[in-house]
């Protein structure tokens, strides 16, 4: 945490050998806020976030990584703390060997941590799947030594570790799912408490 000296917050996940750092910068009052303020108008809160992957990954893969990110993190930003205000999510995966976007929600949730944003809980990810075989389940499986057929990553809201989405590459059997997501909760709230305890996480009601 703390790596990057113009952010706000910042931090580094590693989950094997995928590293990706988050950077916070914010929340600051949006353009035109000022103005807003002195009209009586109520402004909402936005939340930018920006990812960059390896040269490799597609555009439209960003995308919707971008996405899901947003629609995860939102939701758990005490966004009514934050009037007329524009928190920007910068995220940049500098080496992809598997559970790239567990590392990303995990490194997103530190750098808001980092930046002393309040949350009303914190996201933890994890990604489990399904060997090229179709036989064994694989928690964090590594692209180098575990190849898959299809993945899932997993996000609960820590303490209370409830999931709260779900981003699934390839087909995966239903009935698998309940294992894959009961393997993941379990990783996850090892993070979890690998985490309080590195920085003492408190969350807001």
């Amino acid at each position: 945490m703390g790596l990057v000296s113009e952010a706000d917050g910042s931090a580094r996940f590693g989950l094997g050998a995928t590293v990706v750092t988050a950077a916070v910068r914010g929340p600051r009052l949006s353009k035109g806020s000022a103005l807003d303020a002195l009209s009586g108008v109520s402004g909402a809160f936005t939340l930018d976030v920006h990812f960059r992957g390896p040269a490799t990954m597609r555009q439209n893969e960003t995308g919707r990584w971008k996405t899901f990110l947003a629609d995860v993190l939102r939701p758990l930003i005490l966004a009514e703390r934050y009037p007329r205000s524009c928190l920007t999510l910068s995220l940049h995966c500098s080496h992809d060997d598997g559970a790239m976007l567990a590392a990303a929600v995990n490194a997103a949730a530190a750098a808001l941590v980092d930046a002393g944003v309040e949350l009303r809980g914190i996201p933890v990810a994890c990604q489990a799947g399904v060997d090229r075989d179709r036989k064994s389940l694989l928690l964090d499986p590594q692209r180098s030594t575990d190849p898959t057929s299809a993945e899932a990553t997993f996000v609960f809201v820590a303490p209370e570790m409830h999931p709260v989405a779900v981003h699934q590459s390839g087909p995966i059997d239903p009935a698998s799912l309940p294992e894959l997501e009961s393997m993941a909760q379990q990783a996850c709230v090892s993070i979890a408490n690998l985490a309080r305890h590195a920085v003492g996480v408190e969350t807001s009601a």
